[in-house]
Parts: C-alpha cells; sequence; structure tokens
C-alpha cells in the first residue's frame, strides 16, 4: 500500500508491505503518515522510525524505489517481523501529531 500523490509535489510518498493487518485499517494510518509529510515535508530520513498502528511497536522507515508504478523514490515502511517478515530498527520515533 503506499501514498501515491505526494512524489506529485516534491515530496516521497510512503509505502508498506503488510500481510497481517486489517487494509482498511492500514490505509487510514497511511493517510495519516502522508498527511504529515504534506504538512512537514520530506522529514522521515533513513533509518528513522515512526508509532505502528499496533500498540507498543515502532517501524523503522528508509528511502528505495517504490514496489508499485509509477516508479518513484518512496519513504518505505518496514513493519516488524509478525506483520510482514522485516526487522526494526532506528533513531528517535517521530511524531504524527505535528
Amino acid at each position: 500500500m503506499d501514498t501515491l500523490g505526494l512524489a506529485a509535489i516534491g515530496l516521497p510518498d510512503a509505502q508498506m508491505r503488510f500481510t497481517k493487518l486489517e487494509a482498511g485499517f492500514v490505509a487510514g494510518w497511511m493517510h495519516a503518515i502522508g498527511l504529515y509529510m504534506f504538512g512537514q515535508g520530506d522529514v522521515i530520513a533513513e533509518g528513522d522510525v515512526v508509532p505502528a498502528p499496533v500498540p507498543g511497536e515502532h517501524w523503522a522507515c528508509s528511502h528505495q524505489m517504490s514496489a508499485a508504478p509509477p516508479e518513484r523514490v518512496v519513504a518505505n515502511i518496514a513493519p516488524s517481523p509478525k506483520y510482514a517478515g522485516f526487522g526494526t530498527a532506528g533513531r528517535a520515533a517521530l511524531s504524527l501529531s505535528r
């Protein structure tokens, strides 16, 4: 899932690959990530973490090419292994409520 549209205004979109979360739930959370990036700019740096939509978790971010067309740079959010097989790592957590 990604926030297709931010690249059109010079910001990276956010994307996340997941398997064990309800898509509608993730869509609402991704919308919040997109709004945060729209308001704050390209502030999610390599290795930063974002608060996860599940209690007690923060998920790592990295910049990479999008998994879905059109090809563009995205802030990839890697959920914990129990949701998608990716590990977590990173620096200070970002608040989506700024």
